[in-house]
């Protein structure tokens, strides 16, 4: 899924998912433009890939404002369940 395809994210949600990218941004080398966590409690992994295009942005709505930044492509899944194919 795309950053850009998210839709409104509640206020516990959106910290969560925030914090998770963060992190996997954290993770993403010099030379490579994927990241890899998960979240502080374990329940999710998150990877992301930067785009291609650096001009890509993403509008993300919020319960308490919007958040504009890369249209990231997003893998999420719960660490309990089998990666998707």
């Amino acid at each position: 899924m795309l950053s850009a395809e998210l839709g409104e994210l509640d206020t516990p949600g959106f910290e969560v998912l925030l914090d998770a990218i963060g992190e996997a941004f954290a993770h993403i080398r010099p030379d490579e433009d994927t990241g890899e966590a998960t979240t502080a409690d374990g329940g999710m992994a998150v990877k992301i890939s930067l785009p291609t295009s650096r001009a890509e942005l993403a509008v993300t709505h919020t319960l308490e404002g919007i958040l504009r930044g890369p249209n990231l492509h997003l893998t999420l899944r719960l660490t309990d369940e089998a990666p998707a194919a």
